[in-house]
């Protein structure tokens, strides 16, 4: 249970805003004979490409003691007792991380497939995916989970635990704050840093507008003598802003990021 926790941990740190998190379910080990494997899955938004997810799933896997044994070309993790395993053996491990879908995504490559080739052959698969995204739909076979679940030949289903995990975001209280500004130099990276807490806590992302402003050409002529007046004129500008956007009260969000 602490592989699992601590792997989503590392997956909000290192690849995006986990949205929801399943219930944990065992299941009888597969392949071999061994402990029961505790299952789960984690509904994310990423802005990174499926490879990159991929590669820093098998990332998080080094970096909680996995040892994988290389077979071929191919670096996709695989739910156990798929054809796509890169073990040569079953056995113990500390974690496995399978990346199931892309949004409605289809590729196949050498390291990817996508959607996973056998998500609708495993009910420990399955059962948590319809805990957090019941409305997907198999881009290829065109069935929702519900119907993959009715069809699913696996006889086995896996049982909730009385354990869950917690999702990281929970660590992060903005409850009690109405107003955030980031500020920074030129090119810091205050814009993509605001966009993504106002997307990880349901903020309204207030971004400075780019308007004409009748200084600009005087600053650019004589700098020392129109400074002063550009900055306040900017200043003013983006306090009207604020100000109109302030006045919107939105129910949807918990607060106003700029």
């Amino acid at each position: 249970m602490g592989h699992l926790q601590k792997a989503l941990d590392l997956l909000f740190q290192r690849v995006g805003h986990v949205v929801h998190v399943s219930r944990v379910y065992q299941s009888p080990s597969m392949g071999f004979t061994g402990e029961d494997f505790l299952n789960a899955v984690a509904y994310l938004q990423t802005d990174r490409a499926p490879a990159s997810v991929m590669q820093e799933l098998l990332s998080i896997e080094r970096d909680l003691g996995r040892q994988r044994v290389a077979s071929g070309s191919q670096t996709q993790p695989s739910a156990e007792g798929t054809a796509q395993s890169d073990e040569r053996h079953y056995s113990s491990r500390t974690i496995d991380l399978d990346l199931l879908a892309y949004g409605d995504l289809i590729q196949e490559s050498s390291d990817l497939i996508l959607p996973h080739p056998r998500i609708q052959n495993r009910l420990f698969v399955l059962q948590p995916f319809m805990d957090v995204a019941p409305e997907w739909v198999h881009p290829e076979l065109g069935l929702n989970l519900t119907e993959l679940l009715a069809q699913c030949p696996d006889s086995d289903p896996p049982k909730p635990i009385a354990q869950w995990l917690k999702n990281p975001l929970s660590a992060y209280d903005f409850t009690a704050l109405r107003y955030l500004a980031i500020e920074g130099n030129i090119g810091a990276g205050k814009t993509s840093l605001a966009q993504m807490i106002a997307r990880d806590f349901n903020g309204k992302l207030i971004l400075e507008r780019f308007a004409d402003n009748a200084f600009l050409p005087q600053f650019y002529q004589d700098p020392e003598r129109y400074a002063f007046a550009l900055e306040m004129s900017f200043l003013a500008d983006r306090f009207q802003q604020l100000a109109e956007q302030s006045a919107q009260y939105d129910l949807f969000s918990d607060l106003i990021i700029t």
